[in-house]
């Protein structure tokens, strides 16, 4: 089953993030994650953090207000 969370981060501070985000990778070697944000803090760690085949860092393109 996989886990699904939604910008988890949006209310801690830096470190706290980043000991999150490490600990969710870390889970990601057993259980597949998916984690969606809007936080440019969990993109720059992802782009340097999900490395080798099994990560995968998926970036949606922001739309245009109607």
């Amino acid at each position: 089953c996989p886990l699904l969370l939604d910008d988890v981060t949006v209310h801690a501070d830096q470190d706290r993030t980043r000991r999150l985000l490490d600990t969710l990778l870390s889970v990601a070697e057993r259980h597949q994650v998916v984690l969606f944000t809007q936080q440019e803090q969990v993109r720059q760690w992802a782009r340097t953090s999900l490395t080798g085949p099994r990560h995968a860092l998926h970036e949606l393109t922001t739309l245009a207000p109607a």
